[in-house]
């Protein structure tokens, strides 16, 4: 799926699609799509509401199996690293590995995930 531009309505989309019990994915290749912090994070309200949910999101669901996900070269900034940070943490995620090289991740956040994945053993590539 690389390469498609789906930008993060489509990250949401796929969001929606990886819970659903009878998903079978446990590759997927998102690499150059255009995904920012919203495809990553999904979109709340103002009032904390959760209007749309984000890859991050998915990644914590019980009935997802994506074990690789390559998110390579898309715009994911801070705040999608703290919510991928947060997902990789979760006991049900079961990714063990990620690649987030070629986005716009501060140091700080960097270090956090690579915290994480050296806790968790999932391969990363920052």
């Amino acid at each position: 799926m690389g390469y498609n531009n789906i930008g993060d309505e489509g990250a949401q989309e796929l969001a929606k699609a990886l819970q659903d019990p009878n998903c079978k994915v446990r590759e997927i290749n998102l690499r150059n799509n255009n995904i920012g912090d919203e495809g990553i994070t999904g979109i709340t309200t103002k009032d904390g509401k959760k209007e749309t949910i984000g890859l991050a999101d998915a990644l914590q669901n019980p009935n997802c199996k994506v074990r690789v996900i390559s998110l390579w070269k898309n715009n994911i900034g801070d705040e999608g690293a703290q919510e991928l940070a947060k997902a990789l943490q979760h006991p049900n995620c079961k990714v063990r590995e990620i690649n987030l090289w070629g986005n716009k991740i501060g140091d700080k956040n960097k270090e956090t995930l690579r915290g994480i994945a050296e806790t968790k053993g999932i391969e990363i590539h920052l």
